[in-house]
């Protein structure tokens, strides 16, 4: 009797998102007040304008500012196109070495992130905010990312040798999850930087096209699956590796 697995692997790590989110929020000292907290004013970054990097604080503030961008672009681009159209991708590319394609896409996408997430950490160390639920909740998530392309590998080699196996089940719903984790916590922080409506109405849009996308292929996909699994034996696509 063959156990289907794929409902057990997404509990499992829907389980760690959701104690994700709540430790964050159980952590976080009072929600979101602009990204000077209680330390700072009422401009978003806070301060009084002394101490500063040595120069005047409106070039302390521009200085911020273009760090805040900077951070708030490079995790817009990675989790709410880059990788949503990469997991997309996955499915969409049905050529030989698809995978292969798949796997430096998504590379690529966690390196930006990762270059954001060393802003965000800065910003968040100097105006004492590293225990708000945004910053935690993005440690969390590039800390789980960060083992994916391994995971990745290993489900890709598995699955060459035995077919749909259990990492690649690990592999695919921890990136759905805690993508979508991500895209999340990216609202979260542009109510934390109390961005305009334009960068809200931005995000949005743009998140909830690939998010969308990502996850329509996804189940489509695994509506093809299920078909496949009844009467039929499986057949490997060149593009599949994880299940």
């Amino acid at each position: 009797m063959v156990i289907n697995r794929e409902p057990f692997c997404f509990l499992v790590v829907a389980f760690a998102a959701l104690a994700t989110t709540t430790s964050a929020q159980g952590f976080g000292n009072g929600g979101f007040g602009g990204f000077g907290g209680s330390n700072g004013g009422s401009n978003g970054f806070g301060g009084n304008g002394s101490g500063g990097f040595g120069g005047s604080f409106a070039e302390e503030m521009k200085f911020r500012l273009r760090i805040l961008l900077a951070h708030g672009v490079c995790m817009a681009l990675a989790f709410a196109f880059m990788m949503p159209l990469g997991g997309a991708m996955m499915r969409l590319l049905k050529v030989r070495g698809g995978v292969w394609i798949h796997g430096v896409w998504q590379t690529v996408a966690y390196l930006l992130a990762l270059a954001g997430f060393g802003m965000g950490v800065w910003m968040a160390r100097e105006r004492r905010m590293l225990t708000h639920a945004h910053p935690i909740i993005g440690i969390i998530v590039i800390a789980v990312l960060f083992f994916q392309p391994l995971g990745g590998l290993i489900a890709h080699l598995r699955f060459k040798s035995v077919g749909r196996n259990f990492a690649g089940l690990c592999h695919r719903w921890t990136g759905r999850i805690f993508i979508t984790l991500g895209v999340i916590n990216g609202g979260l922080g542009i109510q934390l930087a109390r961005a305009s409506s334009r960068w809200v109405v931005g995000y949005s849009v743009t998140a909830a096209i690939f998010v969308s996308l990502w996850w329509a292929v996804s189940l489509v996909d695994w509506y093809r699956d299920r078909r496949h699994a009844v009467g039929a034996p499986r057949i490997k696509r060149y593009s599949e590796f994880d299940g």
